[in-house]
């Protein structure tokens, strides 16, 4: 079993062809970083991106619950089964992503921008949003009917 342990905020690391699917726990906050070519395939927790690109990850199988991607920027994913459980992406982009089963349950997507995604087309929905702030969320260049809304609100 691996462990990642993150005693203080890092800055400015560079995280390529690191194999998350071991780790049992990674704890702290992540801040200003690019992290390319990671698999996640384990669930993590209670973790804190803030203004971290990744890019060409495959997150596929992932649950992440009670984290925090503040600002996050999304480039070149495979979201395969994926699933956002209470957290916050408020102010982060998806863009160039492939997924399939992409699920958002009681998360903040204020400010979320989804664009050019590359679908696979075996599934009636692709993306499933429960209960999730949606305030300012934009889908570009993007088939909102294949987006299935359940409970979602705006704040005013």
């Amino acid at each position: 079993m691996m462990i990642i342990r993150v005693i203080s905020t890092i800055h400015s690391v560079k995280m390529v062809g690191f194999d998350f699917g071991k780790t049992a726990t990674i704890d702290n906050n992540l801040s200003d970083q690019s992290i390319a070519g990671v698999n996640i395939s384990q669930p993590i927790q209670s973790l804190n991106f803030h203004n971290v690109s990744f890019q060409r990850c495959d997150l596929s199988g992932t649950t992440f619950t009670d984290c925090e991607f503040h600002n996050c920027d999304f480039h070149k994913m495979i979201l395969g089964d994926v699933v956002f459980y209470k957290c916050n992406l408020s102010g982060s982009k998806f863009y160039h992503a492939t997924w399939n089963s992409l699920v958002f349950i009681d998360c903040d997507l204020s400010g979320v921008e989804l664009k050019d995604f590359d679908e696979p087309s075996t599934n009636p929905f692709y993306t499933s949003l429960v209960n999730c702030n949606t305030t300012g969320t934009q889908f570009i260049n993007y088939d909102v009917s294949r987006i299935k809304l359940i409970g979602c609100y705006q704040n005013k």
